[in-house]
């Protein structure tokens, strides 16, 4: 069931952009700029900010395993 839900959430975003192709036609080169000009301006900014929210989870959890409480339990 997992591995259903992991497919279905990588392929959904590449079915959507298909589906929008095929059935939009017309206003599909609009969509698509929209969403280019979007990740244009702020991915790199939720990029690193997730990935520095990420470090400082990693860092935190490491502390907490040498302490004996772990953030993340294995």
């Amino acid at each position: 069931m997992v591995l259903l839900y992991y497919n279905v959430l990588f392929i959904l975003p590449l079915a959507v952009l298909v589906f929008i192709r095929v059935f939009f036609p017309n206003q599909s080169e609009r969509i698509f700029d929209f969403i280019k000009d979007l990740i244009a301006k702020w991915g790199r900014r939720v990029i690193m900010t997730l990935l520095v929210i990420l470090g400082l989870v990693m860092v935190v959890d490491g502390i907490g395993w040498f302490l004996g409480i772990p953030l993340i339990p294995v």
